[in-house]
């Protein structure tokens, strides 16, 4: 292939329709770790969940067989919020939400930052996951005749 050929691949690329598509594939990865780190008290900023601000709810959680953050709110009790966080790639990116209907008093409660990963999560599922595919895509579209 000759220079100018790969040069004019090249300008031809849309990373992001490259991408979009491996980002899909992943949806289900970025969903369990934001469903971990909220089981793990954890905000996408990697920031803990503030207390719980009632004690007798901090009573309650501690009877059930699912606590173990020493006060700290981990959203978990029967996992039905937890089940109903989704991941979105559209144009804009991956949005995270959730579909449970105590969804609004929770983000009024504790934050938006509820919903997505951490860095350290992002690091995780890119390097393991969407780097080698992504490059695998964008090698072929680059050396295409």
């Amino acid at each position: 292939m000759s220079l100018g050929k790969l040069i004019r691949n090249l300008k031809s690329v849309d990373s992001w329709k490259v991408l979009k598509p491996i980002l899909r594939r992943y949806r289900e990865d970025f969903v369990r770790a934001n469903q971990r780190q909220l089981g793990q008290g954890e905000l996408n900023t990697g920031d803990d969940l503030e207390a719980y601000r009632s004690q007798i709810y901090l009573d309650f959680k501690k009877t059930l067989p699912t606590y173990s953050l020493d006060g700290v709110a981990d959203l978990y009790k029967t996992g039905r919020f937890s089940s109903k966080i989704y991941a979105k790639v559209d144009n804009d990116g991956i949005l995270f939400d959730s579909k449970d209907s105590k969804r609004d008093d929770l983000v009024a409660s504790y934050s938006i930052e509820l919903f997505g990963i951490t860095p350290e999560e992002w690091e995780i599922i890119k390097i393991e996951k969407i780097a080698p595919e992504f490059k695998e895509a964008l090698a072929a579209k680059l050396l295409k005749r």
